[in-house]
């Protein structure tokens, strides 16, 4: 082969050698920057992944138990979140109590499903309202009023046929209230414990009642103006 010949074939090669020397540039910070952040990781574990005297196995063995501990932590934030999504309201005040007392504050809850479905037929089957057509108007009728406040006063669901309905039961409009009390359950007095609405301070239970608000019934605990309120 021929000097000039090497040359080119030289020349040719150098490029791909800059490649390679760059690239390995690039991983140089990276892998020095992983190893730092390893060793020194405020994270319970990570340090054992950068020690350099541990061996490979227990490297995995430790990478495995952080694997394992994120898993379930991230289980029981997606249960918290859960929770807080579907299940009642809790209220808390953090307090130091050996310094100060706080009293425990006034809570009204208002439902959304206001209406008993098994009181609404029964309420039916005595007024001799028997088409399921009717029963359904006049179900989305009575539970669009009972959660009727000044905002949303306009989508109450009427319709002629409820009209005749409430026409031949001889239901005016003073007497929509009472209606919808009589076929609204007592959240208060239900018999299993469990389901009842109730309050709790510590070990002391306090006394919750149904009243009526400006957002329809609603339930009253730890108030001194709830009796006044009260359906009953």
């Amino acid at each position: 082969m021929e000097p000039t010949e090497k040359a080119a074939v030289v020349a040719r090669k150098r490029p791909a050698g800059r490649k390679t020397n760059t690239f390995v540039l690039l991983l140089g910070p990276v892998e020095t920057f992983m190893k730092n952040f390893l060793a020194h990781g405020a994270l319970h574990g990570i340090t054992y992944l950068g020690m350099s005297l541990l061996h490979g196995i227990e490297k995995l063995m430790w990478l495995a138990l952080i694997m394992i501990a994120v898993y379930f932590c991230g289980l029981l934030s997606l249960e918290s979140w859960e929770r807080f999504q579907t299940k009642s309201t809790v209220v808390t005040i953090e307090k130091d109590h050996y310094y100060w007392n706080i009293s425990m504050p006034s809570l009204t809850i208002c439902p959304m499903n206001r209406i008993d479905e098994k009181l609404f037929h029964q309420f039916c089957d005595k007024n001799y309202i028997h088409d399921s057509e009717e029963k359904e108007e006049l179900f989305a009728f009575i539970e669009s009023l009972a959660n009727s406040t000044y905002m949303n006063f306009g989508n109450i669901k009427g319709s002629q046929n409820v009209d005749r309905i409430l026409s031949m039961l001889r239901i005016q409009p003073k007497d929509y209230m009472s209606l919808i009390a009589n076929l609204t359950e007592d959240l208060t007095r239900r018999d299993d414990q469990e389901l009842r609405v109730r309050s709790q301070n510590n070990l002391e239970y306090i006394r919750t009642m149904q009243t009526l608000t400006e957002y329809g019934i609603c339930y009253t605990t730890n108030n001194l103006i709830a009796p006044n309120l009260t359906t009953r």
